[in-house]
């Protein structure tokens, strides 16, 4: 049987010191862990100042399953998000940041609920280890208006953290939205989803 290809998109700005453990970190739990999976990372520089880009070749380079699709200027989250989307080839995808905040040891758990049948698995951060209390407070009044002017339910503390499955992918890419709100984008579609609990390790 074929091999199921998962495509990791890793948005990154400025992000250079971070990019080897993340890679790491992935890579280490799909070698160890998931075997019957093949999968591909693509990096996606968005307007960096620093040396990101080089870090992301130099992966490239050493790993062929690495590419890097790289922005003209700093767009914004949003906007790589979407960029490494579109160059996803994979059965799914899972979306993470580059900065360890999205624990690699919780794929295993995503992509059992994906062969379940689920197509959008939702990590929703329970806390973070030493989060400031101004992020926090920020962040509850932010999904507090938003859920008065939205029709679309986005819970509290959801994050960019998820996993798509193929058919959502090719829904996002008909999306034609220019100022958009990812991970509200994906709620409003409306693929069957379930949300898993997890814990930001410390900054």
């Amino acid at each position: 049987m074929k091999k199921k290809l998962i495509s990791f998109i890793i948005p990154a700005y400025c992000e250079q010191d971070n990019l080897r453990p993340t890679y790491q970190a992935i890579n280490s739990m799909m070698v160890e862990n998931l075997p019957e999976y093949n999968w591909e990372i693509i990096f996606v520089d968005d307007g960096s100042s620093d040396n990101s880009v080089e870090f992301m070749m130099e992966l490239c380079r050493q790993d062929k399953n690495c590419s890097v699709v790289e922005l003209s200027r700093n767009f914004g989250k949003e906007i790589a998000l979407s960029a490494g989307v579109d160059y996803a080839f994979g059965d799914l995808v899972i979306c993470m940041d580059a900065d360890l905040q999205h624990p690699p040891n919780q794929i295993p758990d995503m992509l059992s609920y994906w062969e379940e049948g689920y197509e959008v698995v939702e990590m929703v951060r329970s806390h973070s280890e030493r989060e400031p209390w101004l992020r926090r407070t920020g962040s509850t009044i932010f999904y507090f208006i938003l859920k008065l002017i939205s029709s679309t339910e986005i819970l509290a503390k959801t994050t960019d953290f998820r996993l798509l499955d193929r058919k959502v992918v090719q829904s996002l890419r008909q999306v034609e939205e220019r100022q958009r709100m990812f991970r509200g984008i994906v709620d409003w579609l409306g693929f069957r989803k379930i949300r898993l609990n997890f814990i930001a390790p410390p900054r």
